[in-house]
């Protein structure tokens, strides 16, 4: 049973709609946040400053900073976009936290008759249950810009946007200490975005489902090194739809440059393997590397810079660019 693709269908008429007070996904990320920072309030007094267990890295390090993660093909005919920020290791960690996070995506040369695509993604994690779980929402925003023969719905040359599927998280450490971490948990992708425009080559019906992506999550810090990555399992409840294979690990080094402004630099190198189990006629492997940097603020706030090309074949796109944001609180 294949798939074929015919664009967003229109995606980019729900920008001013999804500010509305009365939108449902509006409403769901104000109640969450809410419930969030109502939770964080009453349980920060109780927790130790600088890690959500208690206790001090071996290293002295404050924390992990989070992945930054790559892309997962969201279409036969490209890659992220509405449905493409539901993979756990986007800008996440293994280690449970409280922050509030953002991070720009820019994907160059994709394949297909996309030109480039842009991705902006918002989010919140809370620990709970004395820091040994978190729950967590991510929003993704899109802008697409089209070369050589696009779709009718969309004029060509125009930058088209809207705003995807919304992400819930939940996270359970099995073991936590300050230098070791195995945890698990549950990501589901809510097809509250605009229309994927994938349809069933049998019957014709559209396909936009829901995504459940179970996960074991890892970490290790030796001194001022160290290693965390993810396994996950990206299964759609539509067979139709693309059921994707994800493992993702990078390694870091943690440089002290004392209590400035800039309290820390932390290079690190990730790859990234995602592997579709199903429609393998529509759907490739993929491996991506990164290489960036996290620097970190006062506040353990961190700011992440890091670029990376798509060395299998064929490509996805040629190379990935991200900024991402995360303040500890």
């Amino acid at each position: 049973m294949g798939l074929k693709s015919m664009g967003w269908g229109g995606g980019y008429k729900l920008i001013p709609a999804i500010f509305s007070r009365n939108h449902p996904v509006c409403r769901i990320c104000l109640a969450v946040a809410a419930l969030w920072l109502g939770v964080g309030a009453a349980q920060n007094a109780a927790r130790a400053q600088d890690f959500v267990g208690g206790g001090q890295r071996s290293g002295g390090l404050p924390f992990v900073p989070a992945m930054f993660g790559d892309a997962r093909q969201s279409y036969p005919d490209g890659i992220p976009s509405s449905r493409g920020a539901e993979k756990i290791a986007e800008n996440d960690s293994p280690w449970i936290a409280d922050r509030v996070y953002f991070n720009w995506n820019y994907y160059h040369d994709v394949h297909g008759f996309w030109d480039h695509i842009n991705r902006e993604t918002i989010g919140i994690e809370k620990s709970i249950f004395d820091g040994n779980a978190s729950l967590g929402v991510r929003l993704p925003f899109f802008q697409v810009n089209f070369e050589g023969p696009t779709p009718a719905i969309f004029p060509p040359g125009v930058e088209t946007s809207a705003v995807g599927d919304l992400i819930l998280i939940g996270k359970l450490a099995l073991i936590q200490t300050p230098d070791t971490v195995f945890s698990t948990g549950m990501v589901v992708g809510v097809p509250t975005g605009p229309n994927a425009d994938l349809f069933n080559d049998v019957t014709g019906e559209e396909i936009h489902s829901t995504t459940l992506q179970p996960f074991l999550g890892y970490g290790q810090v030796w001194g001022n090194t160290y290693v965390h990555g993810f396994s996950s399992l990206l299964v759609p409840t539509d067979s139709g739809d693309v059921t994707i294979l994800f493992n993702d690990v990078g390694v870091g080094y943690w440089f002290d440059l004392g209590d400035g402004m800039v309290q820390a630099v932390a290079p690190t190198a990730e790859v990234h393997v995602n592997v579709p189990l199903n429609h393998r006629a529509d759907f490739v492997d993929s491996v991506v590397l990164m290489f960036g940097a996290n620097i970190v603020l006062q506040s353990d706030s961190t700011i992440g810079l890091a670029i990376g090309p798509n060395v299998s074949g064929p490509q996805l796109f040629e190379f990935e660019t991200q900024v991402t944001f995360n303040w500890r609180f």
